[in-house]
């Protein structure tokens, strides 16, 4: 049975798939990529694969065959599905960063006052800012407690997600790219000290792009660029999923994630229509997912039951 049937063929193509369209988009445009960190990555997704086919057939290991599996996935989802954020920026489409200022005015929300109030507390600013930069290093943590307790089902779902979610995100931010409230609303000062990274490192390359001088991609420096809709807000709500029917870790990270969101206003630097929008995508996904589960076959396992 090949490594590839975890978490799924279709999704492994659709990493294949997007990676094409990344780094042609960036060849396209005229971008320089340094290949350093690419070759490194991809060095290490292959090694990934091996150890995981090492385990499934010559020294059978369902778990660390898995792990390991899923572990080369991740790998190949960030150097793939997430450089194609890059490319989408230069799509001409108008920033609607006035669409979003006027969504909140709508409902009555004060962005400025909002995050005043959040970040005024030191201790509070630091506990959001540790949340929302324990996103991604979920992501690997969820691949170890499920690949380990025998979630392999929840852990293929979870994983084959993650492209399908980011490509969803990506389009729409394709459709309505912005600069994030912290420009927008002229934040500076003590408050722009307090608020988070999240909100001003892409800035410069997002700037770049869109004036069509960006040269260089270093995979190992590439930002989140985009800002509607919050892709933290999906990993949030597909993470807290994953994790939920595990004892003991399954509210601390439904907690955790809930922290997560909320810090994507000071932190991440996000207007309310990304939060939402993000939460959207995920919740709706996983409906999606719910109602087609008895249609789609199983991921198979990676080791043959009578070798576990």
């Amino acid at each position: 049975m090949s490594v590839f049937d975890f978490p799924g063929r279709f999704s492994w193509s659709l990493l294949a798939i997007t990676g094409v369209a990344a780094y042609g988009g960036l060849l396209a445009l005229g971008v320089r990529i340094e290949p350093g960190r690419v070759i490194l990555t991809f060095a290490l997704i292959v090694a990934f694969l091996g150890a995981s086919s090492f385990y499934s057939h010559i020294r059978p290991d369902r778990r660390l065959a898995v792990v390991t599996a899923a572990t080369a996935f991740m790998l190949a989802f960030a150097a793939t599905t997430g450089v194609l954020t890059y490319p989408m920026v230069e799509t001409g489409a108008a920033t609607r960063d006035l669409m979003f200022m006027a969504f909140e005015r709508a409902l009555g929300i004060d962005w400025r006052a909002l995050v005043d109030v959040m970040t005024a507390s030191p201790t509070v600013n630091v506990g959001l800012t540790l949340a929302y930069l324990s996103s991604l290093p979920q992501i690997p943590l969820t691949i170890l407690v499920l690949g380990f307790v025998g979630r392999d089902e929840r852990l293929a779902t979870y994983l084959s997600l993650l492209p399908a979610t980011l490509i969803c995100t990506i389009l729409l931010f394709a459709l309505a790219p912005a600069f994030g409230p912290i420009p927008s609303y002229g934040i500076e000062g003590e408050l722009y000290e307090r608020l988070g990274p999240g909100g001003k490192a892409f800035l410069p390359d997002f700037h770049a792009l869109r004036g069509g001088h960006f040269v260089n991609f270093d995979l190992g420096k590439m930002e989140g660029v985009v800002t509607f809709p919050s892709f933290h807000c999906v990993l949030a709500v597909l993470t807290a999923w994953a994790l939920a029917p595990v004892r003991w870790i399954g509210r601390p990270a439904l907690l955790l994630n809930v922290l997560v969101v909320i810090s994507t206003v000071p932190v991440g630097g996000h207007y309310i229509a990304d939060i939402l929008a993000g939460l959207a995508i995920g919740f709706l996904s996983l409906a999606i997912r719910a109602r087609t589960s008895s249609r789609i076959a199983h991921a198979p396992a990676l080791v043959a039951p009578a070798l576990r």
